[in-house]
């Protein structure tokens, strides 16, 4: 959570209280915010499969230098080896 202050710095809001237009244009309404998670629970390609990563109502793509640092699934993410060593430690 951020404060009216905070978003007005960031440049997410106007000092008026508006949104900018480019802005909401990057969020999801609640609908499209929830749509990925209802098709994880309903869609029958997953009903024998765990441990996916999901986005936009399918399996995210292994991220490459050109994904924008928030879309698609970082390698590091799938790491078996590094899954086991944080197990271990915790």
């Amino acid at each position: 959570h951020l404060t009216d202050e905070e978003m007005v710095a960031l440049g997410w809001k106007a000092a008026d209280g508006t949104i900018p237009p480019a802005v909401q244009a990057m969020f999801k309404t609640p609908e499209q915010g929830a749509s990925t998670s209802v098709w994880c629970a309903t869609d029958p390609r997953l009903s024998d499969r765990g441990g996916v990563y999901c986005e936009n109502c399918d399996i995210a793509p292994l991220a490459t230098e050109e994904s924008q640092r928030w879309e698609h699934v970082r390698a590091w993410a799938c790491d078996d080896d590094r899954a086991e060593r944080l197990w271990e430690i915790s």
